[in-house]
């Protein structure tokens, strides 16, 4: 192996020329909502926010892969990881089918006929609720009208940055709550730790 350093030169995207404008009706909601206004970005409140809101959606979603696993004697970690490959949280606690060879019946449903599942389904129904707010700021992509305002580019709703770090904060702090209890409950086997 050779001591030679190697650089890489990584520039930001070059700034938008012309900002792409979505048109709106008369009570401003967008008409076309995959055309929208890329800058100026959120706030510097709500974009840490999302962003400790993804670690804990993140922490939130390994936790519950391996309450699986500590959940059956017969499943493994990697093949817990292995069937959600991909996955998302949703598809964690409602399951996935691909086929016949990727199947997996999801947590919830897991849960009727596993006692330490069982134990934790108010937690699992907690976290399905989550997953929707979780969706909705990671996948759903945020912008804005021609009028300024932020709106989900998937659904067009219109949202205020206020409510933004308000819902966020408020997801965090469930999803912190959440992994406590679920821990709790189902803790860690003695060959985890």
């Amino acid at each position: 192996m050779s001591d030679d350093t190697v650089k890489v030169s990584a520039a930001p995207f070059p700034p938008l020329k012309k900002p792409v404008v979505c048109t709106v009706d008369s009570d401003h909601h967008p008409k076309d909502y995959q055309f929208a206004e890329l800058l100026p970005l959120l706030s510097k409140e709500v974009l840490q926010e999302i962003g400790r809101a993804a670690i804990r959606f993140g922490q939130l979603e390994h936790l519950l892969k391996v309450i699986n696993k500590r959940s059956d004697k017969n499943v493994s970690l990697e093949s817990s990881l292995e069937k959600l490959n991909g996955g998302s949280l949703g598809a964690l606690l409602n399951g996935i089918h691909r086929g016949e060879i990727e199947k997996f019946e999801g947590l919830i449903k897991l849960a009727e006929s596993n006692p330490q599942l069982a134990s934790i389904t108010d937690q699992l129904s907690r976290v399905l609720d989550l997953s929707k707010t979780r969706k909705r700021y990671l996948h759903n992509g945020i912008g804005r009208n021609s009028g300024g305002e932020f709106f989900f580019l998937h659904t067009g709703e219109p949202i205020e940055d206020s409510k933004m770090y308000v819902e966020l904060v408020a997801a965090s702090t469930a999803a912190v709550s959440l992994l406590s209890e679920i821990n709790e409950k189902v803790p860690a086997l003695k060959s985890e730790g």
